[in-house]
């Protein structure tokens, strides 16, 4: 279509200029969305975690992340916690690969914690799930349908992580601490 109109003598050079504008700004949006990613989406916000966040006169419940009782990991950095539910980060370090146990994108848990914790919205993390398990390069995390059956497969699972509310956390898991 550009060539087509580059040779149609009948445009004036303030028609060209402007036409040339408006695919500029096409173009730069396009690019803009397609080099749109998972962790320019999370490291603009700030490093600040709150975990108790107020919505709509009700107050959300504080979010604990669980692995294994024998996992040797005591605490954890928000950068890398960020990693491993993106499915970016398998290991850690030199130990088996990970577990990842999520509750479903329409759970108020997991609402909770991917934007409090994670800094970002279910609807971003599922997108990046798909991307990942649909190219090839990565797989799904492990779908729970409560927080009960979350605390069960993660006590009885080596080398897993997930998360629940803290009133739901029992001591069959072990709560690991966020570096922030």
């Amino acid at each position: 279509m550009l060539a087509v109109y580059k040779q149609d003598k009948s445009i004036n050079n303030t028609q060209r200029i402007a036409f040339s504008k408006k695919y500029a700004l096409i173009g730069f949006a396009l690019t803009l969305l397609l080099n749109t990613s998972f962790s320019g989406a999370v490291e603009e916000s700030s490093s600040h975690i709150d975990e108790s966040k107020e919505n709509s006169g009700q107050r959300k419940e504080s979010i604990v992340v669980i692995t294994n009782l024998m996992t040797q990991e005591e605490s954890i950095a928000v950068h890398n916690l960020r990693s491993i539910f993106a499915m970016r980060l398998r290991r850690w370090g030199k130990e088996d690969r990970l577990e990842v146990f999520v509750l479903p994108d329409d759970h108020p848990t997991h609402s909770s914690f991917t934007k409090s914790i994670l800094h970002t919205f279910p609807h971003n993390l599922r997108r990046i799930w798909d991307r990942r398990a649909y190219s090839g390069t990565g797989q799904l995390p492990n779908v729970v349908s409560t927080e009960e059956e979350m605390i069960e497969k993660v006590s009885n699972t080596p080398n897993s992580i997930g998360y629940v509310t803290k009133h739901h956390y029992r001591d069959s898991a072990k709560v690991v601490e966020l570096e922030r």
